[in-house]
């Protein structure tokens, strides 16, 4: 009986310590991606999303993420796969402003189409790091 109320006061403990933790940290981004809640001054720079972005502790660090290793060129779309990409041997003119990514990229009919895709849904902020969502080998470097 002393076991039970000893660990059930142990458990009660940690939960407490847990909600107090959790809420002074501050959020900086999940599975859900949505890093540019948590990121600002974006730019792009020779294949590179560079952007400013909070870590854990609400400092803000400059990272950058390589955007060749997950962005591809599909028909002139522009996509963000789990796997794949390449869109750098088939677009041009490439920018981003905010979470927005655009080129100019050649269709399968050899058209050259504008398009654009919301990095929100590709890319997401862990403690000042991009991370592809879903791919945890493609990683950012810190600046």
């Amino acid at each position: 009986m002393a076991v039970r109320v000893a660990s059930s006061m142990v458990l009660a403990t940690m939960a407490i310590i847990g909600a107090l933790l959790a809420a002074s940290v501050p959020y900086v981004g999940g599975e859900d991606c949505n890093f540019s809640s948590s990121c600002e001054d974006m730019d792009y720079d020779s294949g590179y999303l560079t952007a400013t972005c909070k870590n854990w502790k609400g400092y803000r660090l400059q990272t950058k993420l390589y955007l060749n290793n997950a962005v591809k060129n599909n028909d002139g779309n522009l996509e963000c796969p789990r796997w794949g990409g390449g869109f750098l041997s088939t677009c041009t003119d490439i920018s981003v402003d905010g979470a927005t990514l655009t080129a100019t990229c050649t269709n399968d009919d050899g058209d050259s189409v504008q398009s654009s895709v919301n990095l929100d849904n590709c890319i997401k902020n862990d403690n000042a790091s991009l991370y592809w969502c879903g791919i945890f080998s493609a990683t950012s470097d810190i600046i």
